[in-house]
């Protein structure tokens, strides 16, 4: 079960993903991830899109960091994910998975964790692969 995996909310004009990372630690796993965003090009999002746009890596990234207290979840208990890991996946998934007439004000408010954290630590990539990406697509439209 060693590997990675990848899993994506709603496709959507924003669609987020997760990488996620699994490792075997004796009897038990432990699961890492990122966090991703891709915004759907002059077409509605397909499972082919998603795959082509993470192949050329065409996606706002950042890496999940657990706060302390939250790490032990990030081991399987009885080769199961725990229910607040799930549920924290779950809640970024349908969090970020905006359709279009949303994806725009909600890349710029930029009002959760993840978008807080891109738009600090990699300004150039919030805006070149997120905003503008997201202006083209109203441009494309009009």
């Amino acid at each position: 079960m060693d590997g990675a995996q990848i899993i994506a909310g709603p496709l959507a004009t924003l669609t987020p993903f997760c990488w996620i990372f699994i490792q075997k630690m004796r009897d038990e796993y432990r699961i890492d991830y990122d966090t991703g965003v891709i915004v759907a090009g002059d077409k509605p999002m397909t499972l082919e899109s998603l795959q082509n746009a993470i192949g050329a890596e065409d996606f706002l990234w950042k890496h999940n960091v657990y706060p302390k207290e939250f790490s032990p979840f990030s081991i399987t208990d009885k080769r199961l994910p725990s229910d607040s890991l799930i549920s924290r996946i779950r809640s970024f998934l349908l969090e970020h998975s905006k359709p279009e007439a949303e994806a725009e004000a909600f890349a710029r408010a930029g009002n959760t964790e993840f978008l807080k954290d891109c738009r600090r630590l990699k300004p150039k990539a919030y805006n070149q692969k997120l905003l503008a990406k997201l202006e083209d697509r109203v441009r494309l439209q009009s």
